[in-house]
């Protein structure tokens, strides 16, 4: 670990702090050696930047373009020709003793063509969209494998926060339109599921290729049962998002924290099809990727595992191996050419979720109903804040809210994985009643505009909400005093300036060092 060394980040933070420009704010971001952060910045000239701050060292082996031993993603013994160069002199000006990567190699852009960054804990350069983390080439040497370093989660090499992000910015900007305040609010209490626009057209191609006259018994079979044919038309009509579709939910269409008890029958017919979705995706995860390398004695739970599902899926001409590696990952049924086991592994990955959903493994939520429409998703989807100490102070019961039902503990709130409004901590082949808890999500929001006319001249409009409140006290009228709030991801003006924070305050506390 970098920070382990007498890195510079307090000099970087100064620096940083005092910036008048973007440059100037760049320069400090370099000194801030020990965390690999995501900085955007803008300044009072309208230049825009986003960079990258941390030192990564420089592998032996890999600047040799080699790997050696299990590769930088596992422990290494700290010695030998794999492990980081030594630099006792600080050549490049780094903070600690070995070589790193170079700053101009690290990820940062000034003023994009696009007009807008976009930073949402995504692999800014897509060196691990792939699936491989060590098979690019540093731009000033060729032959040195670039390696920034290893995640595990397929979500984030998909980039599908800052996608649907992009996505959402890229339809304001190509209209022509003005990005708000209000669109950023829109934005941050977005839970649309990117994955499910790039996964379910081919679910649902499947299910044509099998309803069409000659298709193969396995999948007209498939085409032909009521609950599949129920679910295909209740997935081709959702628009992606994720509400809870119960009145005991909280979602972003309610206000300042107040559940609307009416459920509408468009949003009760999302949160079914966002359920479908969810259990289906498991089971075809689960299908494509785990069972094939459990049989390979690979053992399951493979992080990139939603990656190389969609990487599979999309192969035009696909011919059921993956990538560089050999394996079929569509072997049955066998006999049928391998398009049509991809459309059998799809379809059948779908019947397994509808039989799950009516399971004992999902009682506690649907009851072993069949009918679909009781699978409203949140019922699945809840979030919960464990308090350090523990027993009445977490969240539920204290702050007066309550669990979903006995069985279902946690607040029904919307979204879902890899949603602009996080809603996952889980893996894509959860499965239960309790298996969509979460624990954690945009634990602060923030939308800020500078020089607005609502601000002064020189000021700053900014509106934010803490998860919770600004007390860890259960007994402070703090305590989750904002919850509400970001339940429904609705906001409170911040005070921007010392005068405001003065004209805010409810009280001052003063800690004052006795005297020697």
């Amino acid at each position: 670990y970098a920070g382990l060394h007498g890195v510079q980040s307090f000099r970087g933070l100064r620096e940083i702090v005092t910036a008048r420009d973007v440059h100037e704010f760049g320069a400090g971001v370099r000194l801030w050696a020990g965390n690999l952060l995501n900085w955007v910045v803008a300044d009072v000239d309208g230049n825009l930047a986003y960079f990258t701050s941390g030192d990564i060292p420089l592998r032996a082996d890999l600047e040799a373009g080699v790997v050696l031993d299990d590769g930088p993603r596992f422990i290494r013994d700290g010695s030998g020709p794999s492990n980081w160069v030594p630099d006792p002199a600080r050549s490049q000006g780094q903070s600690i003793p070995f070589l790193a990567i170079p700053t101009e190699e690290m990820p940062h852009i000034v003023n994009p063509p696009a007009g807008f960054v976009v930073s949402a804990n995504n692999d800014p350069l897509g060196l691990q969209l792939d699936g491989d983390t060590l098979n690019q080439f540093r731009p000033s040497s060729p032959g040195s494998i670039y390696y920034l370093g290893g995640g595990v989660d397929g979500g984030v090499h998909l980039g599908l926060r800052a996608g649907r992000i992009t996505q959402l910015l890229r339809e304001k900007v190509d209209a022509g339109a003005a990005i708000t305040m209000d669109d950023m609010k829109r934005i941050q209490a977005d839970t649309v599921l990117l994955d499910a626009q790039l996964l379910t057209p081919f679910l649902l191609d499947a299910f044509d290729r099998a309803g069409r006259a000659g298709a193969p018994p396995e999948l007209a079979s498939l085409a032909q049962d009521p609950a599949i044919q129920e679910a295909i038309g209740r997935l081709a009509a959702w628009d992606f998002s994720s509400p809870t579709g119960i009145p005991e939910g909280y979602d972003a269409a309610d206000v300042d924290g107040v559940r609307n008890p009416v459920v509408t029958p468009e949003e009760a017919a999302h949160s079914v099809a966002a359920t479908l979705y969810t259990i289906w995706r498991g089971h075809l995860v689960d299908a494509v990727v785990n069972d094939p390398l459990v049989d390979l004695g690979v053992p399951s739970g493979f992080g990139d595992a939603l990656n190389l599902v969609h990487q599979l899926v999309s192969r035009d001409p696909f011919t059921g191996l993956g990538p560089f590696s050999g394996v079929n990952f569509f072997p049955e049924p066998a006999g049928l050419r391998a398009a049509d086991r991809r459309d059998a592994v799809l379809l059948g990955a779908l019947r397994e979720a509808l039989d799950d959903l009516a399971s004992n493994r999902y009682a506690e939520a649907f009851a072993n109903s069949t009918g679909q429409d009781d699978y409203r998703w949140g019922k699945l989807h809840r979030v919960t804040f464990e308090h350090p100490l523990g027993g009445m102070r977490s969240i539920p019961p204290a702050a007066g809210f309550t669990d979903l039902a006995d069985g279902l503990p946690g607040i029904a709130r919307d979204g879902g994985y890899q949603t602009v409004n996080p809603g996952d901590g889980w893996e894509t082949t959860a499965k239960g009643s309790n298996a969509f808890q979460f624990t954690f999500g945009s634990w602060q929001r923030h939308v800020m505009s500078p020089g607005d006319p609502l601000a002064r001249p020189d000021g700053v409009l900014g509106f934010a909400n803490v998860a919770g409140g600004s007390s860890g006290d259960s007994s402070s009228p703090l305590y989750a005093s904002q919850l509400g709030k970001w339940l429904t991801v609705d906001y409170h003006r911040m005070p921007m300036n010392a005068r405001d924070v003065r004209v805010a305050a409810e009280r001052v506390e003063l800690f004052t060092p006795p005297l020697p």
